[in-house]
């Protein structure tokens, strides 16, 4: 499975920060977990 993902961000729950990617490519069979962060 190939996702493009638009404007994605990386949240840091510990460091109470978020760092902006862009757009990003997930490759893999075992993409687990995407959630909406309430932005």
């Amino acid at each position: 499975m190939n996702l493009v993902l638009d404007d994605a961000e990386e949240v840091s729950i510990k460091k109470k920060s978020r760092k902006s990617l862009g757009r990003i490519l997930l490759k893999g069979d075992n993409i687990t977990l995407m959630m909406n962060t309430g932005k």
